[in-house]
This record gives structure tokens, sequence and C-alpha cells, in this order.
């Protein structure tokens, strides 16, 4: 019930839009800390969920989807690489990256410093909601 403000986002927001634009056969994948499966948990839509990604290719291979919206999170020390993988796996697929949303931009000056201070290139947006399509 504690929400650190370096990654509170508007996921209530995001949820929105993902409703006013999906698809029939549309999945969903997000990232568990996401906050996201908390508020689709609230609703019934028609659109599967997941958050692990080796249950999303399963799925996705199984049953042909076309559509995958995905939602991560801006990270420093906890990022991974599972969300990148499961975004190459699907361009390995076919999948094109149809849109892109940022959510909450971070200020240059801050991600310049952490860029310099890390040693690799800090995220621009707190969240990013990206939706795959195979042709």
């Amino acid at each position: 019930n504690f929400i650190n403000p370096t990654y509170a986002v508007p996921t209530r927001s995001i949820l929105a839009y993902i409703r006013n634009n999906q698809q029939t056969g549309d999945i969903i994948f997000s990232e568990s800390d996401s906050g996201l499966d908390f508020y689709l948990n609230q609703t019934d839509g028609p659109t599967p969920h997941f958050v692990d990604h080796e249950l999303t290719k399963t799925y996705i291979q199984r049953t042909e989807s076309l559509r995958v919206w995905l939602l991560s999170l801006g990270r420093d020390s906890t990022r991974s690489n599972e969300t990148s993988d499961l975004i190459g796996w699907l361009e390995q697929q076919g999948y094109l990256l149809k849109e892109e949303r940022g959510y909450i931009e971070v200020d240059p000056i801050y991600r310049e410093i952490k860029s310099r201070a890390l040693g690799y290139p800090a995220y621009r947006h707190r969240a990013v909601l990206r939706l795959y399509e195979r042709p």
C-alpha cells in the first residue's frame, strides 16, 4: 500500500487507454510491479493479462495472438533484461512496433547526470506502453 514516488505512474490512465484501443484477440503484458494487474483485477475485461515472460510467449505461440500491449517501467538498479528479451522475441516472431507512448518524462538534466554516473543511458519515461502487432 506504499508508493515509491520515483515509480509512481498513471496506471489507471494507461489501462483506460488500452481499453479504449484494444481489439479482440489482444493480450497485455506488464512487469509485475507496474500495478496494472491490480487495476485489471478490478474489471472484467476480455483481454488476457500476463506478468510472466515465459507464459506470455507460450500463450502467444498457442493462440497466435496478433497484437501485444506491453507496459514496462523505467528503472536503474532493479532493471532486468526480461522485458527487452520479450521485445526481441516478439520481433523475431514477426511482430512490429505499431505504437509507443511514454508516461511521465524524466527531467533531461537528471537523465544526463544519471547516465554519466551509471555508465549507461537513463530511462526517458517512468513508464512506456508499447503495442506490437503481427502483420
